[in-house]
């Protein structure tokens, strides 16, 4: 899937470290994740089915984590985080399932399952581990439990239309990104209220948004455009335009800054490749294109650890820098 640190997510990513399932040095069943690893999700995989793919950050070398070949659960995935309890958390678009894949057997669960209308855009972990999810077809943003999948409306109307992109700032307010309004609003995470924080000009098909360091928003755009937003003012910059950018959907921030696109199809391969560009210059590189990719939509990427931290409780715990939740 980011945006922000997850308080939640310390303790389920330190006990993935210590279960061997996050590690330089783990062994698991399915797949290896270490810090630093990209989760992709592909609608429509090389294979025919929707997968859920780890792609080396280094060489871009693509393993399946995730697939279902009866397509009940899991049919065309439009996006996947590491979520609070240590599993990956997937939006299906196809099912309108919330699904929970095991990193460390592949195994897909339903999580709660939304209304034939619902057409899921992006998905973010809050800080209280709950699942914030961007549904274009509904016109709205919700709130899924990721243990017993209840579901509660967060913002709805106030000029939302298309919601698709999303992300948290570094204030715990929502982000969203907006096809039809060519927009991203803010939404305020305590009441629901809907803001325009950007709207037009450099914003014509706005799709995957992440939040950066310094707290500046960057938004890909359907336009073949790499947009950044002032947090305050909403001011837009041209970060990258044209090249490689073609069909962009999703867009992560790896820890040193680099931004990362998932293309559907690009300029490079029809069949999709994630983009590594510098955001201080716009330098455009491929960092992983064919293979199982087809279609691919949701890109995150698995947080490194910064800091050893000695608790109050005595435990020692984790603090993660987290760049991208969806």
């Amino acid at each position: 899937m980011s945006k922000t640190t997850s308080p939640s997510l310390f303790g389920a990513l330190a006990a993935l470290m210590m279960s061997g399932i996050l590690s330089p040095a783990a062994t698991a069943h399915a797949v290896t994740l270490s810090p630093g690893d990209l989760i992709v999700a592909i609608q429509s995989a090389a294979s025919g089915y929707g997968e859920i793919v780890k792609v080396n950050p280094t060489n871009g070398q693509q393993t399946l984590i995730a697939t279902d070949t009866t397509y009940a659960k899991m049919s065309t995935p439009y996006d996947a985080v590491l979520g609070s309890n240590g599993m990956i958390d997937v939006t299906d678009g196809t099912t309108k399932h919330i699904l929970s894949v095991n990193p460390s057997t592949g195994i897909v669960s339903i999580v709660t399952t939304f209304p034939s209308q619902s057409l899921f855009g992006d998905l973010v972990i809050n800080a209280q581990g709950m699942l914030l999810v961007a549904d274009e077809g509904l016109h709205a943003v919700y709130q899924v439990d990721p243990n017993n999948g209840s579901s509660s409306l967060v913002a709805s109307g106030q000029g939302l239309s298309e919601p698709w992109g999303i992300a948290l700032d570094h204030a715990g307010n929502i982000l969203v990104s907006d096809l039809s309004a060519n927009a991203v609003f803010k939404i305020d995470a305590t009441n629901g209220s809907v803001s325009t924080l950007s709207s037009g000009n450099l914003l014509a098909t706005p799709r995957g948004l992440a939040v950066d360091s310094m707290g500046n928003v960057d938004v890909v755009d359907q336009d073949n455009r790499l947009v950044q937003l002032n947090p305050i003012n909403g001011s837009q910059t041209l970060l990258s335009s044209g090249g490689f950018l073609a069909d962009a959907l999703g867009l992560a921030i790896e820890a040193n800054g680099t931004i990362l696109v998932a293309e559907s199809s690009s300029a490079v391969n029809p069949t999709g490749a994630i983009l590594a560009i510098d955001p201080t210059n716009g330098h455009q590189s491929i960092l992983s294109s064919g293979g199982r990719f087809l279609n691919e939509a949701g890109i995150s990427v698995i947080p490194e650890p910064s800091t050893l931290l000695l608790l109050t409780t005595g435990a020692i715990g984790l603090l993660w820098a987290r760049r991208r939740f969806a």
